[in-house]
Order: structure tokens, then sequence, then C-alpha cells
């Protein structure tokens, strides 16, 4: 007989994070709604991850998790995830945010109501190393738009909506996601990845606060010491290469907008939305070039 899928899949993407780990899979075990699996990507964890993740997986049918040998960066390590996925919605979860009970339940409801709706979120609460609120987000990140290039300039930061990395995920349907061919792999991967979405239907915000997102000192994304060691956190490969991410990023926009199906006249008009990104963006751009100098002085010292 064969075995039916679950309804969702909950990813948890982990390196070195037993600190917190624990009480983010309590989260999800914890959830009202009950239908999904979970998938635990240890990206070759030296503390113990393994240990507890293990456990959870020993106790409960609904959790798998693999170790991965090397450590491959944070986006493979996503993408791997997704590709395990058997469930008609997905969620990335962070090893040290937090979901109360009916986070899935609530955002389940919106996706099964709403087939035009390829992603849903809830509002967010920041929180600190014990769990105190630090910042109540007030913006919203929903683009209802029926329009694609109105969904686009939105997700770009051309719109209303000033995108802030907390809003950034929630549920999505897994046929959305697993249409992008790949995930960039640069710093401001999320923020391509939700502006292909945007062009496949609409992001929306269910008014409760149901995320609860951890900053803390032994957060990766804050602890290296130059913009290089952040790049090659995301991918090992660019540990010896010039990176320009605020480029990269325009033209991950420009292919997605060539890339996903969408009329001949949409498209024109995406291509007029983004047009206007460099002028509104031309100092990051800028930045990109004058960081490139002292990127490449320091990979020739290296290599000398």
């Amino acid at each position: 007989m064969e075995q039916r899928s679950p309804c969702v899949t909950v990813a948890l993407p982990v390196y070195n994070g037993e600190r917190y780990v624990a009480g983010a899979l309590e989260a999800i075990l914890g959830q009202t709604f009950k239908d999904f699996e979970l998938v635990i990507s240890d990206n070759a964890s030296t503390d113990g991850t393994e240990a507890i993740c293990r456990s959870f997986a020993e106790r409960d049918p609904r959790v798998r998790y693999v170790r991965h040998r090397v450590n491959r960066g944070l986006v493979w390590n996503h993408r791997y995830a997704l590709d395990q996925a058997t469930g008609r919605y997905f969620i990335w979860s962070n090893h040290d945010d937090l979901h109360a009970p009916t986070y899935l339940e609530r955002c389940v409801e919106v996706m099964e109501a709403d087939p035009g709706v390829v992603r849903c979120n809830t509002k967010t609460v920041i929180i600190d190393e014990h769990d105190r609120p630090i910042e109540h987000l007030d913006g919203t990140f929903t683009v209802s738009s029926p329009r694609p290039e109105e969904r686009l300039r939105e997700v770009i930061g051309l719109g209303r909506h000033h995108y802030y990395g907390p809003q950034g995920f929630g549920l999505f349907r897994t046929s959305a996601l697993k249409s992008v061919p790949t995930l960039a792999t640069h710093v401001a991967w999320d923020r391509s990845l939700l502006a292909e979405l945007s062009l496949l239907g609409r992001f929306v915000e269910v008014p409760e606060e149901l995320f609860f997102y951890r900053t803390h000192p032994q957060q990766a994304s804050s602890s290296f010491e130059t913009r290089a060691q952040l790049w090659t956190w995301h991918d090992p490969s660019k540990a010896n290469r010039i990176v320009f991410p605020n480029l990269r990023l325009g033209r991950d926009y420009l292919e997605a907008v060539r890339r996903v199906p969408i009329t001949a006249a949409e498209r024109r008009r995406c291509y007029a939305v983004l047009a206007r990104w460099p002028v509104h963006y031309w100092k990051l751009l800028v930045l990109d070039i004058l960081r490139a100098g002292p990127q490449a002085s320091a990979l020739i010292a290296r290599r000398a």
C-alpha cells in the first residue's frame, strides 16, 4: 500500500545549533496542525546538535534526521532540505526561531482557501536569547495585487513595504518553490527567491503574532568579522572569489522575469519595473564595485 504524503513539509537546516534547536523542534512538534513531516538537515555540525536531533527522530516518526559529512554552505543546505519535501506545502524553520502552536494551522487555512496564494506568513515578534520580546514588527509583508509587476515592485523594495529578513519566509506552495531551478548563493538569495515567487502568485500575512524570530550574540549571520566570511558561509565556493552581491541580485531579478510563465505584456511591464531598481539602489551597486578592490588585494596577498 502506497504511503500517503503529508500535507506540509517542515525543513530545519542546521549547523551547530545545540543551544536553541531543542526549543525550535519542540515548537514544531507541538503544532495543533499534525499532518506534517519534519526534515532536519544537519550541515556537519561539530557540537551537540546531532545527539539532540537524533533523540527527537527516535521518539517521533514524523521526524527525519539527515547528517551531512561536509558543510557545503547555508544555501546548499536549504536547497537540499527543499528537495526532500513530499508535502504540498513547505516551510523552512531556523534552528533558533519559534512558532506558536497554531502557526501551521492558520497558514494552511489560508493556502487551502485560495489557490492563488503562493506564500503565507504571520506577524513577527523579534525575541532575544532569553525569549523576551524586543520588537513587534509593524509593517506587513502582504503582496496581494493580481498583477505580477505590482507584486514584483513590492518585493524588490520599490513599493509601500520594506523587506525585512524575518518576514521573508513562511509557508509556501512546494510546487512553486521547486519551480525555481536553483537558489542563488549570494547573501541576498532570499530576496531573489521571493522576487521570482511573487511573479507566480500572491503573498498573504495572517494578522496574528505567531512567529518569533530570535536575535542573539551567537547568530551566525552577525558573527563574521568580514563580508568575505559571510559570503563563504552562504557558499564555500566563494572563499577565493570576488563577489558582487547587489549586481548579482539585479541579474537574478532579470532572469526571474525572463523565466516565469507570464504573458508577454506582463513581462514587458515587469522589465519596466526593474528598470527603476538600479536607479533606486545605485549606491549599493557602486558599493559592490568599491569593495572589489580590497577583495582583490586580499586574494592576491593570500596567493603571494
